[in-house]
């Protein structure tokens, strides 16, 4: 399905195999019946990377869904996304639908087998176009031919690759866009784009890489249908994460140390404040350690030279008097 497809969309089911979502309806594991009027929300798949219609009921519809038609057509109701396909009958539970906000009648089915058509063509000719592009794939869409969508998500147009697409009108003013690998487009669809390009009508052309367009205009010249060339990518650029390394306060060394505490009982907060310790000095006496050596360099040679601490010799004289 088309990114550009509309967020709800009304029809009258093509199939009975699709389950409502409504909580209720999901525990019975309830089907709309094939033609029974339905509303389906777009959504995202994530473990398929595609979009989707997800359809409940007529009767099972949120305000939400509700809300969103009548904000996407702007209040207009013949500008919702499928009504023009609609029966009348169902016409008009819409109408009373965007007036009073939610949906009047919850057991409104209107099961019509005639009216059930698909919206999204699967056939490999596409040919009510209203436009066409040549563009390059920036996210992953589906494949409009009708073995790449037999393939599901493995036959998907990839990020990077050459593209067809197709301008198509659904309703009165809703459009959307649809589709193909470059390989997979017919001759029709490869006259359609000569055709634009020599009206000056090709969209995204300016927009495509020097490579791809004269591929394109060779594709034109010789009417032929081949494979186009792999551009080689850059890799993406590695980003350097930065770290901020922690500056303490100036004068945080030696001054008080602040910590707040949640009290239990009160629960109120409580200062507490630890203060450094004063350390009580006592004259040992000159240090017993060895006297400091020093190496006295010259440009020659080098010598070692003691020179013993200040106050040693006294020190050692004093013990020795003790002794004696």
């Amino acid at each position: 399905m088309d990114e550009n497809a509309p967020k709800w969309r009304i029809e009258h089911s093509v199939s009975g195999l699709a389950g409502c979502q409504h909580a209720d309806c999901r525990k019975a594991k309830a089907k709309i019946s094939k033609g029974e009027f339905r509303i389906g929300t777009r959504t995202w798949i994530d473990t398929e990377q595609k979009y989707t219609y997800f359809w409940r009921h007529w009767g099972c519809a949120t305000f939400h869904q509700i809300t969103g038609l009548k904000k996407i057509t702007g209040g207009k109701v013949e500008n919702v996304p499928g009504f023009s396909t609609i029966s009348l009958e169902s016409q008009e539970q819409v109408r009373l639908a965007f007036d009073k906000g939610v949906v009047v009648d919850k057991e409104f089915k209107d099961i019509r087998e005639d009216l059930a058509k698909d919206f999204s063509p699967v056939v490999s000719e596409i040919i009510h176009a209203i436009s066409y592009k040549v563009d390059v794939c920036k996210r992953a869409t589906g494949c409009r031919r009708l073995e790449c969508q037999q393939a599901g998500s493995a036959c998907k147009i990839t990020k990077g690759e050459l593209r067809m697409g197709f301008e198509v009108k659904y309703g009165q003013e809703t459009t959307s866009w649809l589709y193909k690998h470059w390989k997979c487009i017919t001759q029709y669809d490869l006259d359609s784009a000569k055709s634009a390009l020599n009206d000056d009508s090709l969209k995204s052309w300016n927009e495509l890489p020097a490579e791809y367009r004269d591929f394109v205009i060779s594709s034109f010249d010789e009417n032929q249908i081949v494979d186009p060339p792999k551009l080689n990518t850059e890799p993406p650029k590695l980003t350097r994460k930065r770290t901020r390394k922690y500056k303490g306060k100036e004068g945080a060394v030696g001054s008080n140390i602040k910590a707040i505490a949640k009290n239990e009982n009160d629960g109120k907060n409580m200062d507490k404040t630890t203060k450094k310790r004063g350390v009580q000095e006592v004259d040992i006496g000159p240090s017993r350690r060895s006297p400091r050596k020093r190496t006295r360099f010259s440009s020659n040679s080098h010598e070692e030279v003691i020179q013993p601490r200040a106050g040693f010799e006294e020190y050692i004289a004093i013990q020795e008097e003790n002794k004696s």
